[in-house]
């Protein structure tokens, strides 16, 4: 299966700073990521993805595939945080056709099918931020079909859509 990576990021109309941040990783094993700090913002999102980095360098590929191994990995960055600045994330792995990744607070990931239907992966994760110490990891699985769209998006992205953009099943 082809993959294919984009990421985007700006300031939020009428201001000067960024607070989102997302990391990319090409390859054999490809990982996607997106932080929305609070607080010190753009930095606690950068110093959250900087160590999911090093995490993920340092996995396995059968850690990849593991829920238990992406909530573990959660609550290292929760800890990371503590007494900070705080953050959201969203992140997943492909490998083959499966998806596997991991939420934490009210950053997004939907799958945009080849029909156009629209499932939102994250529906029930906890609004807990990174760096509260109270994150409950939320966990995702799903096999990817060809045309399939997997969509990471902060809530600066996904609060403006329309109500009608994805129900969930």
């Amino acid at each position: 299966m082809r993959l294919e990576c984009y990421g985007a990021s700006r300031p939020q109309h009428g201001r000067t700073q960024n607070e989102d941040a997302f990391l990319i990783q090409r390859g054999e094993r490809p990982v996607v990521a997106l932080c929305d700090g609070a607080g010190n913002a753009e930095l606690a999102a950068k110093r959250v993805l900087a160590l999911f980095g090093k995490l993920i360098a340092a996995a396995s590929a059968e850690q990849l595939t593991d829920a238990a191994a992406w909530e573990h990995w959660i609550k290292i960055l929760d800890s990371s945080l503590l007494g900070g600045s705080q953050s959201t994330f969203v992140g997943a792995t492909v490998v083959g056709q499966l998806v596997v990744g991991a939420c934490a607070s009210d950053s997004r990931a939907y799958l945009l099918d080849r029909e156009g239907r629209c499932q939102i992966l994250t529906k029930g994760a906890s609004k807990q931020h990174l760096g509260s110490g109270a994150v409950q990891p939320f966990t995702f699985r799903l096999t990817l079909n060809f045309r399939d769209t997997l969509l990471l998006l902060s809530d600066g992205a996904w609060t403006p859509l329309p109500p009608t953009f994805c129900k969930s099943p």
